[in-house]
């Protein structure tokens, strides 16, 4: 199945919910329902197997100081998976 690590638009979460705390937000069943329900709509004309199933939120942006981007933006793939070894392993598991 697809999984995906997510960073919403917390200023619009924020907005929403009433709340500015971005871990509290990313903990929230209710913020986990809106963002579940974005992906549902948003891939509704993908085949079932092409739909994210199960997905993490993470507070920060990947950046390329914080080393998951390239200088020209590009996911750097490997070092993500390292970083974020054990937040995948129980999206598969």
């Amino acid at each position: 199945h697809i999984a995906a690590l997510i960073v919403p638009d917390y200023e619009q979460l924020a907005l929403h919910f009433g709340i500015k705390n971005k871990a509290k937000l990313a903990k929230m069943l209710a913020v986990k329902e809106l963002i579940a329900g974005e992906s549902i709509n948003e891939t509704v004309k993908f085949s079932s197997i092409e739909r994210v199933r199960k997905f993490a939120l993470l507070t920060k942006p990947f950046t390329v100081d914080g080393g998951e981007l390239t200088v020209k933006f590009s996911l750097r793939r490997s070092f993500i998976f390292k970083k974020y070894k054990n937040l995948i392993s129980r999206l598969y598991f």
